[in-house]
């Protein structure tokens, strides 16, 4: 393996998908069912140990494969079902909602490997500005596809920026919003 972490099985598909998940557990609060939590928390720290068991034969890329896998398949689909059983909304309702943000993400992924090849191609080693340079180039990515797939958000974000629009730098990007939604730019 080499020092980028490059051989590790990609992790961060499980992290963008633990976002989502993370909120099940205000649904079995709100619903009063943390008898349900109680039960799904001790089910997947069996699912996990197993799975760090089986990895660490195969060391890091071993431990972290295995829990990406048992996450995926134990753990995020049938927690969702779950949780969405109790306030009745149908799994795939919820995912159809957020095809707009995983678009963004897959679309900034994308835009952000085009960056980095450029920087190669470039001559760019130094891994500072590579990684300054990609993040740049996500962040803005992800909000401009944001913003053009969802509406709202933009409403949304003009709003919070609005609240403190009486700093200069605010002020500027808030009227650079505006005119985008309005069709000016």
């Amino acid at each position: 393996m080499d020092a980028s972490g490059a051989d590790i099985p990609d992790i961060g598909t499980n992290g963008a998908l633990q976002s989502v998940h993370s909120t099940t557990g205000y649904i079995f609060m709100a619903k009063g069912r943390t008898d349900i939590m109680l039960w799904w928390g001790l089910y997947g720290a069996v699912v996990y140990i197993t799975a760090f068991l089986l990895g660490v034969h195969w060391g890091l890329v071993g431990v972290a494969g295995a829990y990406a896998t048992a996450y995926l398949i134990f753990i995020f689909y049938p927690g969702l079902v779950i949780s969405c059983r109790l306030i009745k909304l149908p799994p795939l309702h919820l995912l159809r909602a957020l095809m707009p943000q995983a678009a963004a993400t897959a679309g900034m992924v994308g835009a952000c490997l085009i960056c980095l090849q450029l920087l190669t191609l470039g001559g760019i080693a130094d891994p500072r500005i590579r990684l300054v340079g990609a993040v740049v180039c996500g962040v803005a990515t992800y909000m401009l596809l944001l913003v053009w797939m969802r509406a709202t958000v933009l409403r949304y974000l003009l709003d919070a920026l609005q609240q403190v629009e009486n700093q200069r730098p605010i002020k500027a990007v808030v009227n650079t919003l505006r005119h985008f939604a309005e069709g000016r730019v």
